[in-house]
């Protein structure tokens, strides 16, 4: 098994994240996912938070750290911490969703320097039907000087850039054989290399709550327990 480190030793002195570098948590509803993500947003210089429940808990604590909340992309000049969150009442507002992110998405790409926060990135996907967006962040994003921190729950279900293309990869323990057979999948990328069948090993193997860390660029594994 990799090293384990200590969260506060892992998140102040081992992590190592720079701008244009993308973010992928993978891991069921309570592992820490969200906690990690609220570690690492104020990390960056120009942020956004996409909400698409119609409550979110996540996006109220933002709101609480002095983020302020749209419902459609026109932020103030310099303005740097953002919650892009539309209205949701009924299932009818999900085509102003698409609508508003897809906007969004687009002009957070011609305009660059953000970073971007999706929450279950499968809901963009296959309901918001909006992955050739994201498909175009992890492609291109990096020399925009934009990343991209995404959730899920279900990896087979997502796109294989969800791996490829992100730098940093966090993995909670999974045992459905369907997920495990798309995290053997992984390769190293930037000159790192290491066996993506191991890491589907380690996986399964994990402790409750603990995580995988996996930097694609050397190749670094590392444990570490996100608080929850």
């Amino acid at each position: 098994m990799p090293p384990k480190i200590d969260w506060s030793e892992f998140i102040n002195d081992r992590f190592n994240w720079s701008q244009g570098e993308h973010i992928s948590l993978i891991g069921p509803t309570g592992c820490g996912k969200t906690t990690l993500a609220l570690s690492v947003l104020p990390q960056r210089e120009y942020a956004v938070a996409f909400g698409t429940k119609p409550k979110d808990a996540t996006l109220e604590k933002l709101l609480q750290r002095g983020w302020r909340r749209l419902e459609t992309w026109n932020p103030r000049p310099g303005e740097r911490r953002i919650v892009l969150w539309p209205k949701f009442e009924k299932p009818s507002d999900m085509a102003n969703q698409q609508r508003v992110f897809a906007d969004a998405l687009g002009k957070i790409f011609t305009e660059g320097g953000w970073c971007v926060y999706v929450d279950e990135a499968r809901y963009f996907v296959d309901v918001l039907k909006l992955a050739p967006y994201l498909r175009l962040y992890w492609y291109q994003g990096r020399s925009l000087g934009i990343s991209l921190v995404t959730t899920t729950q279900r990896p087979a279900y997502m796109p294989l850039e969800l791996y490829d293309a992100a730098t940093h990869l966090f993995i909670w323990r999974e045992n459905d054989r369907v997920n495990l057979t798309r995290l053997g999948g992984i390769a190293g990328q930037e000159g790192g290399s290491f066996d993506g069948r191991a890491i589907a090993r380690i996986v399964s193997s994990l402790p409750r709550h603990q995580s995988l860390y996996v930097d694609t660029r050397s190749a670094t594994l590392l444990r570490t327990t996100v608080p929850c």
